[in-house]
């Protein structure tokens, strides 16, 4: 009885259509259901859910817990080298096992995240040409209480509001994804948070006042976003940690808010390439810290401040490209010489 089934799954094999596989004489109607799960369990998991298709019933075992954990046992005993199988850390490109992970049923993806994943405390994939195709970020990744660290690079995936479950994430790096839509307010849930990254990923809609929220947040990097805008938040003021903030490249509109100038630690702020208008607030010559500040590129008036001066460790100003925009260039090139 074993022989055959196994001989029919070679058979089936041979079978890529649908219609092939779904109408084949099948064998493994009246088949014990042990037997089934024995002889698929060996079938690597980027083969054996095709053989989905044969039946309803095939269907509903290879969708079982059981089935998954029993794939995987197997799995460990076929491979010599376990980190060939699992998630390896500061790994960039997805392994086999990893795409696998993206396609395969939610029972067998919840099941690989807590055998594999489980005790990661990071998980930085850059997602390839295999997995962009609109997938959806696995649902287990979220049950990894663990997580500290978050990157997902190149993805064609929607944000979902289970990412608030990631309670000790601390860094988020989504760059170059495709997300269409505006940003989650559950983001603004995450507040251990210390980096952001959600740089060209086609975002669209206003940046939340709720921002704020994230009282840790050193990094924001949200640039390259061309339908993001509206005014940037007064409230974004009140983010004292923030190091470097990066908007540049978006739709923002509006004035610079005075806010800003509380920034304390503020190194970089990039606002070029936007549609910011009206004068420079001096409250920026507040900020001691800053190294580079880039406004070029929009629609900003009036005369830059004169307390300039203030900014004792400025490396790199870029204002051009703001026709109502003046400013002494003679006197601040040679002021930023000065400092260097």
């Amino acid at each position: 009885m074993i022989s055959s089934l196994v001989e029919a799954i070679a058979g089936l094999s041979l079978h890529d259509n649908v219609a092939d596989l779904s109408t084949a004489k099948s064998p493994f109607e009246n088949a014990d259901i042990d037997v089934i799960l024995q002889i698929f369990g060996w079938i690597h998991p980027s083969k054996v859910f095709k053989y989905r298709r044969l039946n309803r019933r095939i269907n509903q075992l290879l969708l079982t817990n059981h089935f998954a954990v029993l794939n995987l046992q197997y799995l460990e005993l076929t491979v010599t080298r376990k980190p060939a199988i699992y998630h390896q850390r500061n790994a960039c490109l997805l392994s086999d096992m990893e795409i696998v992970f993206f396609f395969a049923p939610p029972s067998f993806q919840s099941v690989y995240a807590s055998r594999a994943l489980s005790n990661e405390d990071a998980l930085e994939w850059e997602v390839d040409s295999k997995c962009r195709n609109k997938v959806p970020i696995p649902s287990a990744i979220w049950e990894l209480s663990k997580l500290t660290r978050l990157q997902l690079l190149g993805g064609c995936f929607s944000i979902p509001p289970d990412i608030v479950k990631l309670v000790n994430l601390k860094h988020l790096d989504l760059n170059r994804g495709y997300y269409a839509g505006t940003i989650p307010a559950e983001i603004w849930q995450l507040g251990s948070l210390e980096t952001l990254y959600l740089a060209s990923c086609s975002l669209n809609g206003e940046l939340s006042k709720d921002v704020a929220k994230l009282v840790n947040l050193k990094v924001l990097n949200l640039a390259g976003n061309r339908y993001l805008g509206g005014s940037i938040p007064c409230e974004i003021g009140t983010m004292s940690r923030l190091t470097d903030l990066n908007l540049s490249s978006c739709n923002f509109s509006g004035m610079i808010p005075r806010e800003i100038g509380a920034l304390l630690n503020l190194k970089t702020l990039d606002l070029s390439n936007n549609q910011v208008s009206g004068k420079v607030p001096p409250e920026i010559c507040d900020l001691t810290n800053l190294e580079l500040l880039s406004l070029n590129n929009n629609k900003l008036s009036g005369v830059f401040p004169q307390e300039f001066r203030n900014l004792t460790k400025i490396r790199r100003c870029n204002l051009e490209k703001n026709l109502e925009l003046t400013y002494d260039l003679k006197e601040l090139l040679a002021y930023l010489y000065r400092s260097r």
